[in-house]
């Protein structure tokens, strides 16, 4: 099993101006939250079970980290609130690698929702920035081949009163 850690997780912004990928400056934790709608099918007589008919999905998400205003080849807080002033569309890629070098990508378009930066005079000034999609998720991944595409399951019953 390889694991993604959150070292190998970058947030990257498209440039179609330079026509190339930029990451976020310094981000400390990004979030990606997928959500289906549904719509309860139940009729009258049916039992006390609901039942569900999924209809549109939706997506929000965030970025924190610490701010960096000066740090080449990327966005800051600077460029994100120009991109939210203007109301920009923006093409975001988040992607993950795990320790064997597979790399999961979502692709998706967004604009800004909110963006907040939080500035204390003991502590280094740190930001989150809100976002909520437009469209589709695009998918970008290559999943593990199985076992000559089998899968093995191994079940036993344990004998009356034993836990």
């Amino acid at each position: 099993m390889a694991l993604v850690r959150g070292k190998n997780v970058a947030v990257l912004f498209y440039d179609p101006v330079e026509e190339v990928w930029f990451p976020y400056a310094c981000g400390r934790s990004c979030t990606l939250n997928v959500v289906t709608d549904f719509i309860e099918t139940s009729v009258a007589g049916q039992g006390l079970w609901r039942t569900n008919v999924p209809m549109a999905n939706s997506f929000t998400g965030n970025i924190e980290g610490l701010m960096n205003l000066e740090k080449v080849n990327t966005l800051s807080i600077a460029d994100i609130r120009a991109k939210q002033y203007a109301q920009v569309r923006l093409l975001v890629r988040f992607e993950r690698e795990d320790d064997n070098s597979h790399i999961y990508s979502d692709e998706f378009y967004c604009y800004i929702s909110s963006s907040s930066d939080t500035n204390s005079f003991d502590n280094v000034s740190t930001f989150t920035v809100d976002f909520i999609g437009d469209g589709a998720i695009t998918q970008i991944f290559t999943p593990s081949p199985t076992a000559n595409g089998k899968m093995y399951r191994e079940q036993f019953t344990l004998p009356a009163g034993d836990t």
